[in-house]
């Protein structure tokens, strides 16, 4: 018999955001984002204020209670993090825990990659992160 897997809610964002904060700690938008250096604080804020801002939009689901092993299922139709409930979510510490430049970087691949989804996601298409 299968093992029930336990869902992510509100309380649990910041145990997902440190799971998929050390799964992607080679990610090339990290990398980017804070110049080749890992900054785990940085990262783990991004993380958790963009899981913030999704709301009950997505779906998380871990193997163990400690979120050790994650997936985080988008819906079709998703149009992105809010600017508000991302802010809201943790992202208004950004400027006060790193420098301004990650912040700005961040908004133009935000910017960016909207642009990208826009141009080449059907509205029919589930998104999946896993850590």
């Amino acid at each position: 018999m299968g093992q029930i897997l336990p869902y992510m809610n509100k309380n649990d964002i910041a145990k997902f955001a440190e799971s998929a904060t050390l799964a992607y700690k080679e990610y090339p938008l990290f990398k980017y984002l804070t110049r080749g250096k890992f900054e785990h604080k940085v990262i783990k804020n991004i993380i958790s204020a963009s899981l913030h801002s999704m709301g009950t939009n997505i779906i998380g689901i871990s193997t163990e209670e400690d979120a050790k092993a994650i997936a985080i299922f988008v819906p079709p139709n998703y149009t992105g993090s809010k600017a508000i409930p991302f802010l809201i979510g943790g992202g208004i510490k950004l400027p006060f825990i790193t420098p301004i430049g990650i912040f700005l970087r961040l908004l133009r691949y935000e910017n960016y990659a909207m642009k990208l989804k826009k141009k080449y996601t059907k509205k029919e298409i589930l998104f999946i992160f896993a850590g």
